[in-house]
């Protein structure tokens, strides 16, 4: 009776140890996969810090115009140090026809306000309206970060 219960106790014991064991090698496929799933997604939460951090300036605060065959933008950066800002996609139009800009050079610098301008010779029926897109390292455009604005003409 004696060697029944030790083999009984054996038993449960090198039972304990599998369920272990499984429950640990269930753990470590599930962490491969959630661990690969939740690092693809937090490549793009860089975007997040561009929202709010750009505003396009016109009347007394910039010289956002249109006039003749040019536009003035003026954009002016918050003060977020951390926004690997490489550039913006400027799109400048009415309500028929717009034109895609990249702007990559003269960037602001955090609290800083800068001034482009840019030939719409090719843009008919004039420019109304005026949207900026943060670019960010890796050429992602952050659509998060996106400003608009209506255009008057300059005075």
């Amino acid at each position: 009776m004696l060697n029944r219960q030790r083999k009984n106790a054996q038993a449960q014991i090198i039972t304990t140890v599998l369920l272990i064991l499984i429950a640990i090698g269930a753990i470590a496929v599930v962490s491969v996969f959630i661990f690969s799933l939740v690092s693809d997604n937090l490549s793009g939460t860089d975007c997040f810090k561009t929202v709010g951090q750009f505003e396009i300036k016109s009347g007394n605060e910039g010289s956002t115009c249109y006039g003749g065959n040019g536009i003035n933008v003026t954009i002016e950066r918050g003060q977020e140090t951390e926004v690997n800002l490489t550039g913006f996609s400027v799109t400048v139009g009415n309500s028929e026809e717009s034109k895609s800009y990249e702007i990559t050079t003269n960037l602001p610098e955090a609290g800083e306000k800068k001034t482009w301008q840019l030939d719409v010779t090719d843009v008919t029926g004039g420019v109304d309206s005026v949207s900026v897109v943060p670019i960010i390292q890796g050429d992602k455009q952050c659509a998060d970060g996106k400003t608009e604005k209506t255009v008057t003409a300059c005075s």
